[in-house]
């Protein structure tokens, strides 16, 4: 399933240990995961951190996060 961080490339984002960077278009890919809840966390220098919990199966696939400026 698919993270993506609204209009941001480069932002770190963590799902149970795991870590990855946005792509050009602000999104990351996560394979392999199960169906639950997990907890996201996205950074970006310059940005609000931010952690949110969210539930995944097979009709949620895609999420946005959308980061603030400090």
């Amino acid at each position: 399933w698919a993270i993506y961080v609204q209009n941001k490339s480069k932002a770190t984002v963590t799902i149970n240990g795991v870590s990855k960077t946005t792509g050009s278009a602000g999104g990351c890919n996560f394979n392999n995961m199960t169906g639950g809840t997990v907890n996201v966390e996205v950074t970006k220098t310059g940005y609000v951190s931010k952690s949110e919990s969210i539930s995944i199966d097979n009709e949620h696939t895609s999420f946005t996060i959308v980061l603030t400026k400090e």
